[in-house]
């Protein structure tokens, strides 16, 4: 690592750093998190679309009542674990078995051997847990954006 003068930044360019490791792992390992990250982004989203849907004034969106943002936080949750669902449990076998060879070897081979609801078992404990979970975190997230608003 390079350091720079006085006042310039203490740490290299981003690209000094990921070009090499693109190089070392290739685009595919690179981009195996993408997922959670774009999951993660359409939380979020869906949740603060729920959340205008519910508002009498979508332009005034801080009006809807907390049981409502909780609703929205919630169902935003289970829309999102729904869409991600497949994807997760491709991960898991991936992490707890060795023999498959990549994402596409392990959804085929899986398919295959169980059929399409291979990718949905064990879905609806996930929901029931993503409602509150969610919830919860979409309400504190909004009462702590008003609070740092504030200040």
């Amino acid at each position: 690592m390079v350091c720079w003068g006085w006042g310039e930044a203490l740490q290299p360019p981003g690209y000094e750093i990921s070009l090499p490791l693109l190089h070392i792992f290739g685009v595919t390992r690179a981009l195996e998190g993408l997922h959670h990250t774009l999951t993660l982004t359409h939380t979020y989203t869906h949740s603060r679309t729920q959340k205008r849907w519910m508002a009498e004034d979508p332009q005034k969106v801080d009006s809807i009542a907390p049981w409502q943002q909780l609703v929205a936080g919630g169902i935003g949750g289970i829309a999102t674990w729904v869409v991600s669902y497949p994807m997760d449990v491709i991960k898991s076998r991936i992490q707890t078995d060795s023999s498959y060879r990549g994402i596409w070897h392990c959804a085929a081979t899986s398919y295959k051997a169980e059929g399409m609801s291979v990718f949905f078992k064990g879905l609806e404990t996930t929901i029931v847990r993503a409602f509150p979970v969610n919830a919860i975190i979409f309400i504190t997230y909004e009462v702590l954006m008003k609070v740092f608003y504030m200040f």
